[in-house]
């Protein structure tokens, strides 16, 4: 996994539609693609969740698929 840790990262997966996982300390509390993010918090289907508060992963698997599509 890799953390997605500023507002390029989110912005891009939210371009990208990637699924990611949203982790509160170091319980996985939500897992999909972001609709939505403001400078404190980051929508995902309808919870949306504090960036101070939680943290934003992506998995290995839909890191590999970005590559692949990338790379064509």
């Amino acid at each position: 996994m890799r953390p997605l840790v500023n507002d390029m990262e989110l912005c891009t997966a939210l371009v990208y539609q990637a699924e990611i996982l949203v982790f509160a300390g170091r319980e996985m509390v939500q897992r999909g693609r972001i609709l939505a993010m403001t400078e404190h918090s980051v929508q995902i289907g309808e919870k949306r969740f504090s960036r101070a508060d939680c943290s934003f992963w992506m998995p290995l698997e839909t890191e590999r698929e970005e590559s692949i599509a990338a790379c064509g």
